[in-house]
């Protein structure tokens, strides 16, 4: 009964295969809730076929609500299962909110029950969920870990739903990384068990996920031969959200085929169906390539109009997408926040536990000592010998008492450190959104504004207004770059993916590409340090090379980096004209000095005016 109730549950909210109730009926159960409530069993059973999947389609906080009401009746009975279950679908209601570690952290309460319980089919349910919400999150080498957990323990237990379903994430998660052979490879291993499965949906899916890693390839024969299967079978069952996705990813395919009309006629049937399906990322999607097209055939207003439909709506899921990591990241502090408050009552309460007992020792002293003095003397000696026992193990307890408060100390102190480091993960994530904002949608707006500006035609100007013209351009090109500049210092991305080292060498390979000066890197690193100082160091190297190029009139520049068992170690030298002493006071030196300070480091000028200069920054790891 237990098992037939869970399942109901799971099928429902889960999986959606039952159709949600009416508003009629939900609300002519609301209003006997008060006697279904009475029965543990029926209100369970009224949740799991009403209320939760009806409001999971139409108010998610409601159905969270009756998600939590089966969890408090799956522990009082019990039922654990039932429990494992509705933990999983309360994770998959957060998910659904874009809270993100609200949902990891309530899942992985579901993992420990289920593998506590040997509840090995919930265990890599779970893992996969696990492990799509590491995905979205960007960590990719923990989502890559579990969904390969799971599709392992699937085939063991011959889950083929199970096994496929995990394979599609694991090629989403290589396509996500740019790695399209390998995901070409998953979607391979996926496609038999979909076509066993024999379901229209399921198969076109398949057969859409092949076709666009094939044609991320570049293999464009094989690529719309599986488009056109994955179409046929999403047209058959008319699911207009997988069509407008399959529409927006043939105009990209004709689009690099350079067919650009027949790619703005997918585009714009991919705009069609993303109406139909209420889907404002299709839509968004369509006007770029209707943008792109009409760009490429030199149609320039309707380029605009579609490049300007494409980034209001653009603009408008980057701020939902924006507004979703910021809950999951504030619900990340608040619960470190709440860690911390507790910690510090347990350290209050041992204080005053503490307290209590040597007050309680001392009076059974005093007690003892009144007690002492009434009797004869011969007890004397007796009750000296019981003092000193008693002082023993006081001072034992006070020992104790001692390192439990160091304990708790040190907890206090690890937590204030992940509280730091869940900051600095906050502000990653904000300064990737902002270079990618600046990289993404400025550039793109530069580069149109630089193309209008030179589709005019300058012929009949005047030689003042064409030096006006000039200028024009020449602001514009500038603009391009100082974006492209400001994109790359705020967070470079292979600063991220393969650390400082390589981050400097592949920016010294670029200013030599100018042949004005020669930049010579000596790296003397083995090993990556932690990502906050990387970040800093490379922002403080970025200043003083800027400072270089623009001041210094140097021929040769030396930068030299290495890694000590206490420090990392920045050296750059060049052969320009130095500064003045009056110059040691700039406002860019001082910004590079306060950077340092704030890491506890040094940094020391060593310049002469016309004899070059060299800079010395040293931070502790």
């Amino acid at each position: 009964m237990k098992t037939l109730i869970f399942l109901l549950l799971l099928i429902t909210t889960l999986n959606g295969q039952i159709q949600a109730q009416s508003k009629k009926t939900i609300d002519s159960l609301r209003a006997k809730l008060p006697e279904i409530e009475k029965n543990d069993t029926t209100f369970f059973t009224t949740n799991a076929t009403f209320f939760i999947p009806y409001y999971f389609k139409n108010n998610i906080d409601s159905s969270i609500y009756f998600i939590e009401k089966s969890i408090f009746i799956s522990k009082r009975n019990k039922w654990i299962e039932s429990e494992i279950g509705t933990l999983n679908n309360l994770a998959f209601a957060y998910t659904k909110k874009g809270l993100y570690f609200k949902s990891i952290d309530i899942n992985y309460k579901a993992l420990m029950l289920a593998e506590r319980e040997k509840k090995q089919a919930f265990a890599y349910l779970i893992k996969r969920l696990l492990g799509e919400s590491y995905m979205s999150l960007g960590q990719y080498p923990m989502a890559e870990s579990l969904l390969k957990s799971s599709y392992l323990d699937a085939i063991k237990n011959g889950d083929e739903y199970e096994q496929l379903a995990n394979l599609n994430q694991l090629g989403n998660l290589y396509k996500e990384q740019k790695r399209y052979i390998e995901a070409e490879a998953y979607y391979k291993k996926a496609l038999p068990i979909a076509i066993k499965m024999n379901d229209k949906h399921t198969l076109g899916v398949a057969y859409h996920n092949l076709a666009l890693s094939l044609s991320l390839q570049k293999k464009t024969k094989e690529a719309l031969q599986l488009f056109e299967k994955s179409f046929a079978l999403h047209k058959s069952e008319n699911s207009y959200y997988s069509l407008g996705n399959l529409n927006v990813d043939l105009a990209e395919l004709y689009h690099s085929t350079g067919d650009f009309n027949k790619s703005n006629k997918f585009a714009s049937d991919g705009i069609k169906n993303g109406k139909l399906s209420n889907s404002e990322r299709v839509i968004s999607n369509g006007n770029y390539w209707l943008y792109k097209n009409y760009s490429a055939l030199g149609q320039k207003e309707k380029a605009l109009a579609a490049f300007e439909k494409y980034i209001s709506l653009n603009d408008s899921l980057n701020k939902y997408e924006f507004d979703k990591r910021i809950q999951s990241l504030q619900y990340e502090y608040d619960i470190s926040k709440k860690e911390t408050k507790i910690s510090s009552q347990n350290v209050e309460i041992l204080k005053k536990t503490n307290e209590n007992l040597i007050l309680q020792k001392n009076r059974s002293f005093i007690i003892g000592i009144t007690v002492i003095i009434l009797l004869i003397a011969a007890f004397l000696f007796y009750n000296r010998w019981q003092l000193k026992k008693l002082n023993s193990v006081l001072d034992d307890k006070v020992k104790v008492r001692t390192q439990e408060l160091m304990q708790a100390n040190a907890d206090l102190i690890r937590k204030n450190e992940e509280i730091s480091q869940a900051l600095f993960k906050g502000q990653n994530i904000e300064r990737k959104r902002v270079a990618s904002e600046l990289h993404d949608n400025l550039s793109s707006l530069l580069s149109a504004l630089k193309m209008n500006l030179g589709a005019l035609d300058t012929r009949n100007y005047s030689d003042a207004e064409k030096k006006i013209y000039g200028g024009l351009k020449s602001m514009l090109a500038d603009a391009y770059t100082e974006v492209r500049n400001i994109s790359h210092n705020i967070l470079p991305g292979e600063l991220e993916k393969m650390g400082l080292a390589v981050t400097i060498e592949n920016l010294v390979k670029k200013l030599n590409l100018n042949g004005i000066i020669n930049f010579e890197f000596l790296n003397q690193t083995s090993e990556r340090i932690d990502s906050k100082i990387e970040f800093n160091l490379y922002s403080i190297f970025f200043e003083l090379i800027n400072n270089v190029i623009k001041h210094s009139e140097a021929k040769n520049v030396t930068i030299e980096l290495k890694y000590t068992q206490i420090a990392a170690v920045l050296n750059i030298k060049d052969d320009g004209v130095g500064f003045r002493k009056t110059e040691k006071n700039s406002q860019g030196l001082t910004n590079i000095q306060n950077r340092v300070k704030a890491l506890n480091g040094n940094v020391n000028f060593n310049s002469e005016y016309q004899k070059g200069t060299e800079v010395f920054v040293s931070v502790p790891i």
